[in-house]
């Protein structure tokens, strides 16, 4: 072989990092290009962006009434970016943290022992 097992275990890891940033550039790009390659994820955006608006502006009414609104998801999300509109924060700032915040929720799980049996 041309490589020792500590050598063979460098490349792999040096070539996991590239790849993972690779992954994540084609993500940042994805995100300023606005794909939607499902067409449902500009839907979904605009209903809770309507139901955070909501719960900026009135947040015991829209939580008490929350059944009602067209969503799928829990309350707990919205809730969130209610907060980021009661502040006028700019929405690419708002997708922007959501889509770090749920990769930086991949990484947390996967260190974890999760013992299922």
């Amino acid at each position: 072989m041309f490589f020792t097992y500590k050598n063979s275990s460098n490349i792999v890891n040096f070539l996991d990092k590239y790849l993972l940033l690779i992954l994540y550039f084609s993500l940042i790009i994805g995100f300023f290009l606005n794909e939607n390659t499902l067409g449902g994820s500009l839907s979904d955006y605009q209903t809770h962006k309507m139901i955070s608006k909501k719960f900026s502006e009135n947040f015991i009414n829209t939580f008490l009434n929350y059944d009602k609104e067209p969503h799928r998801h829990s309350p707990l999300l919205v809730i969130i970016f209610s907060i980021f509109e009661k502040f006028n924060i700019n929405d690419i700032i708002i997708r922007l943290i959501n889509l770090h915040f749920l990769l930086l929720i991949i990484f947390f799980f996967k260190n974890q022992d999760l013992n299922l049996m």
